[in-house]
Protein backbone atom coordinates (compact mmCIF):
# COMPACT_ATOMS: atom_id res chain seq x y z
CA UNK A 1 0.00 0.00 0.00
CA UNK A 2 1.36 3.40 -1.01
CA UNK A 3 1.49 5.90 1.80
CA UNK A 4 2.53 9.53 1.50
CA UNK A 5 4.36 10.70 4.61
CA UNK A 6 4.49 14.33 3.43
CA UNK A 7 1.06 14.95 4.91
CA UNK A 8 2.12 13.57 8.30
CA UNK A 9 5.17 15.87 8.15
CA UNK A 10 2.87 18.84 7.46
CA UNK A 11 0.63 17.86 10.37
CA UNK A 12 3.64 17.56 12.71
CA UNK A 13 5.03 20.91 11.55
CA UNK A 14 1.63 22.55 12.00
CA UNK A 15 1.44 21.14 15.53
CA UNK A 16 4.83 22.66 16.42
CA UNK A 17 3.77 25.98 14.90
CA UNK A 18 0.51 25.88 16.88
CA UNK A 19 2.39 25.10 20.09
CA UNK A 20 4.78 28.02 19.46
CA UNK A 21 1.83 30.36 18.88
CA UNK A 22 0.22 29.25 22.15
CA UNK A 23 3.46 29.87 24.03
CA UNK A 24 3.97 33.26 22.34
CA UNK A 25 0.39 34.32 23.16
CA UNK A 26 1.24 34.26 26.86
CA UNK A 27 4.09 36.71 26.20
CA UNK A 28 2.10 39.29 24.19
CA UNK A 29 2.11 42.55 26.15
CA UNK A 30 1.24 45.30 23.66
CA UNK A 31 -1.04 46.02 20.72
CA UNK A 32 1.96 45.98 18.37
CA UNK A 33 2.99 42.53 19.61
CA UNK A 34 -0.62 41.38 19.29
CA UNK A 35 -0.84 42.54 15.66
CA UNK A 36 2.36 40.65 14.77
CA UNK A 37 1.17 37.55 16.64
CA UNK A 38 -2.27 37.71 14.98
CA UNK A 39 -0.65 37.76 11.51
CA UNK A 40 1.32 34.61 12.39
CA UNK A 41 -1.81 33.01 13.82
CA UNK A 42 -3.86 33.82 10.69
CA UNK A 43 -1.12 32.31 8.53
CA UNK A 44 -1.11 29.13 10.63
CA UNK A 45 -4.92 28.88 10.51
CA UNK A 46 -4.86 29.32 6.73
CA UNK A 47 -2.25 26.58 6.45
CA UNK A 48 -4.33 24.23 8.61
CA UNK A 49 -7.42 25.01 6.52
CA UNK A 50 -5.47 24.22 3.34
CA UNK A 51 -4.36 20.91 4.87
CA UNK A 52 -7.96 20.04 5.73
CA UNK A 53 -8.93 20.53 2.06
CA UNK A 54 -6.20 18.26 0.63
CA UNK A 55 -7.86 15.55 -1.43
CA UNK A 56 -4.93 13.25 -2.30
CA UNK A 57 -4.09 11.31 -0.25
CA UNK A 58 -7.39 11.62 1.52
CA UNK A 59 -7.32 12.62 5.14
CA UNK A 60 -8.70 10.15 7.61
CA UNK A 61 -11.69 11.36 9.60
CA UNK A 62 -9.53 11.48 12.72
CA UNK A 63 -6.90 13.69 11.05
CA UNK A 64 -9.58 15.98 9.63
CA UNK A 65 -11.17 16.31 13.09
CA UNK A 66 -7.75 16.99 14.58
CA UNK A 67 -7.22 19.84 12.12
CA UNK A 68 -10.67 21.29 12.86
CA UNK A 69 -9.96 21.13 16.60
CA UNK A 70 -6.60 22.85 16.14
CA UNK A 71 -8.15 25.58 13.99
CA UNK A 72 -10.85 26.11 16.62
CA UNK A 73 -8.25 26.23 19.41
CA UNK A 74 -6.22 28.89 17.55
CA UNK A 75 -9.36 30.90 16.69
CA UNK A 76 -10.36 30.81 20.34
CA UNK A 77 -6.93 31.96 21.47
CA UNK A 78 -6.90 34.69 18.82
CA UNK A 79 -10.32 35.96 19.93
CA UNK A 80 -9.24 35.89 23.57
CA UNK A 81 -6.19 38.06 22.80
CA UNK A 82 -8.25 40.32 20.52
CA UNK A 83 -10.65 41.06 23.39
CA UNK A 84 -7.65 41.95 25.54
CA UNK A 85 -5.97 44.31 23.06
CA UNK A 86 -8.64 45.55 20.63
CA UNK A 87 -11.50 47.52 22.10
CA UNK A 88 -14.22 48.30 19.55
CA UNK A 89 -17.47 49.94 20.63
CA UNK A 90 -19.57 48.87 23.55
CA UNK A 91 -20.38 45.41 22.26
CA UNK A 92 -18.41 42.35 21.42
CA UNK A 93 -18.66 39.91 18.51
CA UNK A 94 -18.73 37.00 20.93
CA UNK A 95 -22.19 35.78 21.92
CA UNK A 96 -23.34 36.43 25.46
CA UNK A 97 -22.50 32.86 26.44
CA UNK A 98 -18.91 33.35 25.27
CA UNK A 99 -19.29 31.00 22.29
CA UNK A 100 -18.55 31.50 18.59
CA UNK A 101 -19.65 29.33 15.66
CA UNK A 102 -17.02 28.82 12.93
CA UNK A 103 -17.63 27.07 9.61
CA UNK A 104 -15.32 25.50 7.05
CA UNK A 105 -16.32 23.80 3.80
CA UNK A 106 -14.66 21.13 1.69
CA UNK A 107 -15.33 19.23 -1.52
CA UNK A 108 -16.98 22.12 -3.36
CA UNK A 109 -19.07 22.99 -0.29
CA UNK A 110 -20.62 19.52 -0.09
CA UNK A 111 -19.14 18.97 3.37
CA UNK A 112 -19.60 21.66 5.98
CA UNK A 113 -17.72 21.49 9.25
CA UNK A 114 -18.86 23.70 12.10
CA UNK A 115 -17.06 24.23 15.37
CA UNK A 116 -18.21 25.94 18.55
CA UNK A 117 -15.36 27.89 20.08
CA UNK A 118 -15.46 28.32 23.86
CA UNK A 119 -14.22 31.54 25.44
CA UNK A 120 -15.12 31.39 29.09
CA UNK A 121 -16.89 28.18 30.09
CA UNK A 122 -15.26 26.18 32.83
CA UNK A 123 -17.87 23.50 33.43
CA UNK A 124 -18.27 21.00 30.54
CA UNK A 125 -21.99 20.51 31.27
CA UNK A 126 -22.72 24.25 31.09
CA UNK A 127 -20.68 24.52 27.88
CA UNK A 128 -22.64 21.68 26.25
CA UNK A 129 -25.95 23.19 27.35
CA UNK A 130 -25.08 26.63 25.94
CA UNK A 131 -23.45 25.23 22.79
CA UNK A 132 -26.47 23.09 21.93
CA UNK A 133 -28.49 26.17 20.99
CA UNK A 134 -25.82 27.42 18.61
CA UNK A 135 -25.40 23.99 17.03
CA UNK A 136 -29.16 23.49 16.57
CA UNK A 137 -29.58 26.98 15.12
CA UNK A 138 -26.86 26.40 12.53
CA UNK A 139 -28.00 22.87 11.65
CA UNK A 140 -31.52 24.24 11.07
CA UNK A 141 -30.10 26.85 8.67
CA UNK A 142 -28.33 24.12 6.71
CA UNK A 143 -31.49 21.99 6.66
CA UNK A 144 -33.41 24.92 5.17
CA UNK A 145 -30.93 25.10 2.26
CA UNK A 146 -30.51 21.36 1.62
CA UNK A 147 -33.03 18.54 1.57
CA UNK A 148 -30.62 15.73 2.47
CA UNK A 149 -28.39 16.34 5.45
CA UNK A 150 -26.24 14.03 7.54
CA UNK A 151 -25.11 15.44 10.86
CA UNK A 152 -22.23 14.04 12.90
CA UNK A 153 -21.23 15.56 16.22
CA UNK A 154 -18.01 15.33 18.13
CA UNK A 155 -16.96 16.85 21.44
CA UNK A 156 -13.30 17.76 21.59
CA UNK A 157 -12.59 19.52 24.86
CA UNK A 158 -9.68 20.23 27.08
CA UNK A 159 -10.64 21.12 30.63
CA UNK A 160 -7.92 21.62 33.19
CA UNK A 161 -8.32 21.24 36.93
CA UNK A 162 -6.30 23.30 39.34
CA UNK A 163 -4.16 21.26 41.69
Amino acid sequence: MFRDNNHQDLVSFGNMEEQNLCEQAALVNSVEEYIAWEAQCDSCIESLEDQSRIKRPRLSIGNRQLLVARIARLEGLKNLLRRRFVHAGAGCSVREEGLIWRENTAFESRILTGAVINHNHIEPCQFLEDASGIVLENVRKVMERHTNVKVNTLFNGEFVTSD
